[in-house]
């Protein structure tokens, strides 16, 4: 309790009160003396003196001749104090049991108000040097000034470099009042803000003076609870607004652009995009605060060429420049083909600072390309199957104009005449199939008789050295005229292939048994197993002279009306092929 306190005692050596300060301030940290000369002394270097009589106490207080350095603990037998110093208090002489205490707490006031004594005094210092810090800030704040003002909304004080700049002297304007200063139309717009600063309310505002612009900030000036006074900061910013407006036109044009453009920093990790235009937001689905701070590759997808990805990464890691097409996908998950440029972008030393990608939608122009393509192969494969259909029916009307020349017998011109109306209903259907490739014209499918459709399909094909049984009679529902086609093509094929080096062949023609659809097969020598599983791509043949297109042809018009069609050996070892159907009435 009393451990590094410090004293002297006013007395006789070896008496009472001195030993009982010794107890207390644990042996060591006091001495005594007789002498007033030497405690007077002693009282500058100790926390406390202890005088043993109230006539050496009064002997003291005369020597020090005003407060004494340090506490005095007095020690009287009589109830009257000796002084009513500050830094000096009585104790019991009978009561020395409790005089450490005393001793102590002497000290400890006095240091407390010692520390009290010294921040007023740094507080005082401190407002001086503020005021002094303050004033030299104010009057040379750059393009700035300000102003202090009151309830009445008088300038009290007014300073600052601003007034260098325009038509006014701030020694003019303090003491004048908001009316006496600024025009109606400034009153107007801010003397509200001005009056609610004494309600505790701040304001940030713009005006215009003399064909520049200010930044006006007017803020409360408290003491305690109350606000005494209102404060006005006034900034040129007429440089920052023309900087301003051309820095908006410039990001207007950006954002106006039908590309996306994007900003990333290489320099940290994992060069995130800095800045999005309204383009890549419009392009992308995503809103700028949700892509800032990722890495463009956020658009990437299932289908992204995995090419396309390693040239964008090998450009960035070397820094160098790089146009590829890409397929992105936007925040909705929907695909787009995008055209990307990535430019690196160096400042004046060499150093790499960022990566500028600019992003346009090409998706319309991508699927043009590819329809232009399909459409070219669509146009060859017209005219290749356009000299594979209608080689048969020509075939047939040429042979009957032969027989007819040679025999004499107009009857064969008929037949003649069904195979050129036959070719010209192929034109027809063909050109139809070039321009709508696998789809149907809903209004031309009907219910039809298949094996009637069969029959008529194998009198327009030369079927030598073959023959058509059709099992049954049943129906579909179809383009008869496709159905037809899908016919010729099957017995054109099954014959080519089956009736060869004298040969017969026997076509069937069926319903499956357990499920809806039909079968075509043949007894012939079957598809050989080099080609099965390319069957019915275009151009694929095993005959000399075949063209690869019948089976491919069939396939197109099964899967326009929406059946499957499979391929396997028949129970005779020849080519069978099935046909599943949607059964009549039903919904699948």
């Amino acid at each position: 309790m009393t451990e590094g306190v410090t004293a002297v005692v006013l007395g006789d050596e070896g008496s009472e009160a001195a030993a009982a300060v010794a107890r207390a301030l644990d042996d060591g940290t006091v001495r005594t003396t007789a002498s007033v000369d030497e405690a007077s002394a002693l009282s500058r270097e100790v926390d406390c003196v202890v005088v043993t009589s109230a006539g050496r106490a009064r002997a003291l207080l005369e020597r020090l001749d005003g407060e004494p350095a340090c506490p005095v603990v007095v020690l009287t037998a009589r109830a009257t104090p000796v002084t009513d110093r500050t830094r000096v208090r009585h104790h019991p002489a009978d009561a020395l049991g409790t005089l450490g205490e005393r001793l102590v707490d002497a000290v400890l006031a006095d240091r407390e108000r010692q520390r009290a004594a010294n921040r007023a005094d740094d507080g005082d210092r401190g407002l001086v040097e503020r005021e002094a810090a303050y004033r030299t800030l104010v009057e040379h704040i750059p393009n700035g000034g300000v102003a202090l003002f009151d309830r009445d909304l008088r300038y009290t004080w007014v300073g600052g470099e601003v007034f260098e700049r325009v038509d006014l002297d701030h020694e003019d304007i303090a003491g004048k009042t908001l009316e006496e200063v600024h025009s109606p139309a400034f009153l107007d717009a801010n003397a509200d803000a001005y009056r609610r600063a004494f309600e505790g309310e701040r304001a940030s505002l713009a005006f215009v003076y003399d064909d520049q612009h200010f930044r006006l900030d007017i803020v409360p000036v408290p003491d305690g609870d109350e606000v005494v006074a209102g404060l006005a900061m006034t900034r040129d910013v007429t440089d920052e607004v023309a900087g301003q407006r051309d820095l908006l036109v410039r990001t207007r044009a950006m954002d106006a652009a039908a590309i996306g453009l994007c900003l990333t920093d290489p320099n940290r990790p994992d060069n995130p995009l800095i800045y999005v235009n309204e383009g890549y937001e419009r392009m992308t689905g995503y809103d700028a605060e949700e892509v800032l701070g990722r890495n463009p590759r956020h658009l990437k997808g299932p289908e992204t060429e995995a090419e396309a990805s390693r040239q964008m990464r090998e450009a960035v890691e070397n820094a160098e420049s790089v146009s590829v097409d890409v397929t992105n996908y936007r925040k909705d998950g929907t695909p787009f083909v995008n055209h990307v440029d990535i430019v690196p972008l160096f400042d004046d030393e060499g150093d790499l600072v960022h990566f500028l990608g600019s992003q346009v939608d090409v998706t319309d122009q991508y699927e043009r390309e590819r329809a232009l393509a399909r459409q070219n192969e669509q146009l060859a494969e017209f005219a290749s199957i356009v000299s594979h259909d209608l080689r048969s029916p020509l075939a047939v009307a040429r042979g009957r104009i032969e027989l007819a020349r040679a025999t004499g017998d107009l009857s064969h011109l008929e037949q003649a005449e069904t195979g050129l109306e036959r070719a010209s209903e192929l034109i027809d259907d063909l050109l139809t199939l070039a321009r709508e490739g696998q789809t149907l014209d809903p209004t031309r499918v009907e219910t039809v008789a298949v094996d009637a459709v069969a029959r008529a399909a194998w009198d327009t094909v030369d079927t030598s050295g073959a023959t058509l049984t059709v099992v049954d009679e049943w129906t579909v529902d179809a383009d008869e005229s496709r159905l037809r086609q899908l016919f010729e093509n099957l017995f054109r094929n099954g014959v080519e292939h089956g009736a060869t080096g004298g040969r017969s062949v026997e076509v069937r023609v069926g319903p499956l048994s357990e499920r809806c659809g039909f079968v075509v097969e043949d007894d012939g020598p079957g598809v050989p197993e080099k080609v099965s599983e390319r069957l019915f791509e275009a151009g694929v043949t095993t005959a000399e002279d075949g063209t690869g297109f019948g089976l491919a042809i069939v396939r197109s018009i099964a899967e326009a009306h929406g059946w499957a069609v499979r391929q396997t050996d028949s129970e005779r070892g020849g080519a069978r092929f099935e046909f599943d159907v949607p059964c009549l009435g039903s919904d699948d």
